[in-house]
């Protein structure tokens, strides 16, 4: 995903050290874009960020790629395990409606719309849990609105 910025540091990697930590912030994919109406140069790139331990510059450029990958799919497990518990969080609070249509107690056309929204929900944690890239993960959509019962 691009990022506009307003300058890219020397060797497209940034170290801000933080005591026993540092921020690293890798860029790559860099182009020049219009500035706008004062004129003055941005930039758009792909970026990551990641904490580490101590770390010099050097070591960063040495495995840059390596570093890019793994900071990659650190943020696609986490953007994917956000919507997966957002998703899963909202089938527990419906477990107790599922119960009670299983149970009987609640009949197939009062729990129809109930029903779809599970299903609709237990789609969207398989679609992505295959997901490979952030923005398929974006892509992937439901809706938070649980339904009422009638």
């Amino acid at each position: 995903m691009k990022t506009r910025i307003n300058e890219v540091p020397k060797d497209n990697v940034l170290i801000i050290q933080n005591g026993g930590w540092c921020i690293v912030s890798l860029f790559k994919n860099v182009v020049e874009v219009d500035g706008g109406e004062n004129g003055e140069k941005q930039y758009e790139a792909d970026i990551v960020s990641f904490p580490v331990k101590q770390i010099t510059k050097e070591q960063i450029l040495e495995h840059f790629d390596w570093y890019w990958d793994k900071a990659i799919a650190k943020e696609l497990e986490q953007a994917k395990g956000r919507k997966i518990i957002e998703l899963q969080q909202l089938l527990a609070k419906t477990d107790y409606e599922a119960i009670k249509y299983a149970e009987g107690v609640i009949s197939a056309e009062s729990y129809s719309a109930m029903g779809a929204a599970r299903a609709a929900w237990r789609a969207a944690i398989n679609n992505l849990e295959q997901c490979q890239t952030i923005s398929e993960v974006e892509n992937v959509t439901y809706s938070l609105e649980i339904p009422k019962i009638n």
